[in-house]
């Protein structure tokens, strides 16, 4: 259990390829609680609390888009590629990080 800035986040493994589970309306890192007790070695499996959720500081979002900043900070911050998720508030959030990063 870790903070950065803002942040909570659960972090299990020690791999180098880094996976960011991200949670939907209403949820925290405890939705992927399970999911992340095994990482495959190589990899470092990390699930956030989005602002105004679990224990991380800040309030609601009333937009996807801000969600999706909110996202991109933590991701630079902690230097996360791949991603995980469950919900439109992800999809949108990596699409995003890809157009942030000048992928398509």
């Amino acid at each position: 259990m870790a903070k950065v800035d803002k942040f909570y986040f659960v972090e299990n493994g020690e791999g180098e390829k880094k996976v960011l589970f991200i949670h939907g309306a209403g949820g925290s890192h405890q939705n992927w609680i399970l999911q992340i007790k095994n990482p495959p070695k190589g990899f470092t499996y990390i699930a956030l609390d989005l602002p105004g959720h679990g224990k991380s500081e800040g309030s609601y979002r009333e937009k996807v888009e801000d969600y999706a900043e909110d996202i991109i900070e933590f991701v630079e911050k902690r230097g996360i590629e791949p991603f995980g998720g469950s919900s439109r508030v992800d999809l949108q959030a990596c699409k995003l990080f890809s157009i942030s990063k000048g992928l398509k």
